[in-house]
């Protein structure tokens, strides 16, 4: 039986521990088209998107706020598209301005995109 395998290249793909103080992770125009989330902490947790050309703080406002569970994963595939560039911050609260700091590796994320 013949096995195909495919190789898929992507431009950007990172994983990391997400904190409240934001991260930008791509710059300029990017389609977001996987990523992987998991909440690591006894508390509900909230992973927030921007398509934000600086690194995201509490003054901006996210397009996504995902609520995650205590031990909450998940994988998404989509194509979500960034004219800025694309930045994440966790929170313990949901409100867009939420500052709450999770701790170091409550909230891992990886992804990947174009």
């Amino acid at each position: 039986m013949a096995v195909h395998t495919e190789s898929i290249a992507f431009d950007k793909s990172k994983s990391l521990s997400v904190m409240n103080t934001g991260t930008l992770l791509v710059t300029g125009q990017y389609v977001l088209t996987d990523y992987y989330f998991k909440n690591r902490s006894a508390g509900e947790r909230f992973l927030k998107f921007y398509d934000i050309a600086a690194t995201p703080t509490s003054s901006d406002v996210p397009y996504r706020v995902i609520s995650l569970s205590p031990g909450e994963a998940g994988h998404i595939q989509t194509a979500i598209h960034h004219g800025l560039g694309f930045g994440v911050r966790a929170t313990t609260g949901i409100a867009d301005n939420d500052n709450g700091a999770p701790t170091a590796n409550d909230v891992i994320f990886s992804y990947s995109g174009n």
